[in-house]
């Protein structure tokens, strides 16, 4: 997004920058994750922030203020991605899809060098388990943690969202998660220096004894101290085809 224009200081500029700061965050933190979508479903989509209250506007005001809150906007709020939609084949008069890697990219492309002030990204567990044993990661993610590693510098905390409870990750069988936990481990996110925490999210579940049982026996499979793993009332990322509004 170009910067705007610089003009006089206002009355808002002559305030005390602890009291800007406080405003800023009020505009643009949300409590939520900041979420994304498409508008079609194919892998050259153009990938798009649902409106969800968070408002821009205000970076658009002077440069200084633009400076000032940018910083704030990227770095305090978790920004959450779903997956890359591929054409598969078509099934009688549609097409089917899969979900292959998370669609960072094209946001880190989209916001340049702001992504060094991104701290938290939630993106899905990878699909591509399902079906390999022992579990292997796709080249397009590892190219994603790879991006990761490139363009966000100061990231702090990566959330990996499991879509049910049992889901793409087996809580039945913890050695086995446990190599998958290893693989993602190995295949991009111990590199990230800068990397404080890797959180495992489950979506509730009402067989909550049975769940809280498997996650505490998958955290003694965790490859690093880094690592925690944790249920959430929050659904998971949607991935329905939708009008979203642009980029932030």
């Amino acid at each position: 997004m170009p910067e705007p224009l610089e003009s006089p200081p206002s009355g808002f500029l002559t305030a005390p920058v602890e009291i800007r700061f406080r405003i800023y965050y009020e505009v643009l933190v949300k409590e939520t994750p900041v979420n994304f979508g498409f508008e079609r479903c194919h892998l050259d989509a153009p990938l798009v922030r649902k409106p969800a209250g968070l408002s821009s506007a205000l970076l658009r005001v002077n440069k200084t203020i633009h400076r000032e809150a940018t910083r704030i906007l990227y770095a305090e709020n978790l920004f959450q991605f779903p997956d890359a939609y591929c054409f598969r084949q078509p099934e009688g008069d549609c097409f089917s899809f899969y979900s292959a890697v998370p669609y960072v990219a094209p946001f880190l492309q989209q916001i340049g060098s702001n992504a060094r002030f991104l701290r938290h990204i939630s993106i899905n567990f990878p699909k591509s388990f399902a079906s390999r044993r022992p579990p292997v990661l796709q080249a397009a993610f590892i190219r994603v943690l790879e991006l990761l590693k490139e363009s966000c510098t100061d990231l702090r905390t990566v959330e990996i969202v499991s879509e049910t409870p049992n889901g793409l990750l087996p809580l039945e069988n913890i050695e086995q998660a446990g190599q998958m936990l290893q693989t993602l481990h190995d295949g991009g996110l111990k590199d990230i220096p800068s990397l404080e925490k890797v959180v495992l999210v489950h979506p509730d579940h009402p067989m909550k004894e049975q769940i809280s049982a498997s996650c505490e026996a998958l955290r003694q499979h965790a490859p690093s101290i880094k690592w925690t793993v944790q249920r959430t009332k929050t659904p998971p990322m949607t991935r329905t085809s939708t009008s979203y509004l642009s980029y932030i």
